[in-house]
């Protein structure tokens, strides 16, 4: 049996290719050949666009404006050449965006280790923040459920009136387990120098 070749027209500039039988030519036949394609080799083609981009964000923002071109020509592309045609076209879509993006960036990287923060603080202080953190935690475990329930809600901004009704407790009974509770806890909790 003879093999049957169609010709087209090849991304709409005049060069013709063969297309074989076996490949389904129905108007949505661009629409599988573009899920086909990104099921199989998407690792790989955003491998590509980071690989000319500034940076992830720009990396997707390429691998995006590229399946977009890609899902309007599929109609059109032949099969066979279809994926150096889609890598070429995501490599000049993420140096487009790296292009439009220098300018905002800049073009040295910067040293950010010039710039040191004197905000941040010292090991001391972390080490003595942990400790604090750690024994207010020992001081809630050590508290009625009730009393924790209470401080925990006033603690998340909750008023007197609205830890009652989430709790089914009268205005008075939440009075005494934060009142309790925070005096359970302060005096389990040793003094900071």
């Amino acid at each position: 049996m003879e093999e049957q070749v169609r010709r087209f027209r090849v991304g709409g500039v005049g060069r013709f290719a063969r297309r074989s039988p076996g490949v389904v030519e129905e108007p949505g036949d661009g629409r599988q050949l573009v899920l086909a394609v990104i099921g199989e080799h998407a690792p790989s083609l955003l491998a590509t666009a980071r690989r000319y981009s500034l940076c992830p964000d720009d990396a997707y923002d390429a691998y995006q404006r590229a399946l977009e071109i890609f899902l309007r020509r599929a109609d059109t592309l032949d099969h066979s050449s279809v994926l150096p045609w889609i890598r070429t076209v995501i490599k000049h879509e993420a140096l487009a965006v790296r292009a439009a993006r220098q300018p905002l960036v800049g073009h040295a990287e910067p040293d950010l280790d010039l710039h040191e923060d004197t905000e941040l603080p010292t090991d001391e202080e972390r080490i003595a923040r942990f400790e604090r953190a750690t024994q207010a935690a020992e001081a809630l475990q050590r508290l009625k459920p009730q009393e924790r329930t209470a401080l925990v809600l006033k603690a998340e901004g909750h008023s007197y009136a609205e830890i009652a009704d989430r709790t089914g407790w009268t205005y008075t009974k939440v009075n005494c387990r934060v009142r309790r509770g925070t005096c359970r806890r302060l005096r389990a909790t040793p003094v900071a120098p």
